[in-house]
């Protein structure tokens, strides 16, 4: 039924296949296993405090923030996943590239900032960072 259609959704989905066509990185077949190789890892875990996951980390109650920085050749992204029901704040560590991050794309109207080293994630999103210059 045409006339009842959610063009605006349709036109989301339409640009995340492209997103998802230009980034070799969350598109990969292969498994993800963050070993070093080439002195970089293809997926990192990342905290919201920025550092990487450590084992106390994945145990916290009312983890609600998560990162994920995978790399796939020359492509980089950094994905942030917020459950919660409120925004919450993630600093984020520089890309491999040694650049800064701007947001790509975001799962809410509302987008996502980054300042500096810190972004807002609006409330049950998932935003996906890309590298200066990319």
């Amino acid at each position: 039924n045409w006339e009842k259609a959610d063009f605006e959704l349709a036109q989301y989905v339409a640009e995340l296949q492209k997103f998802r066509a230009m980034h070799p990185a969350i598109h990969s077949n292969r498994f993800l296993s963050g070993i070093k190789k080439d002195d970089v890892r293809d997926v990192v875990w990342r905290h919201p405090l920025g550092h990487e996951m450590d084992e106390a980390g994945w145990y916290q109650e009312r983890a609600d923030v998560l990162g994920m920085q995978l790399v796939e050749g020359e492509d980089e992204i950094l994905l942030w996943f917020n459950r919660s029901h409120k925004a919450a704040r993630a600093h984020l560590t520089p890309p491999a590239s040694g650049k800064s991050w701007r947001a790509g794309l975001c799962s809410c109207l509302s987008g996502a900032r980054v300042k500096g080293a810190k972004i807002m994630l609006p409330e049950r999103s998932v935003v996906a960072l890309l590298p200066e210059g990319f």
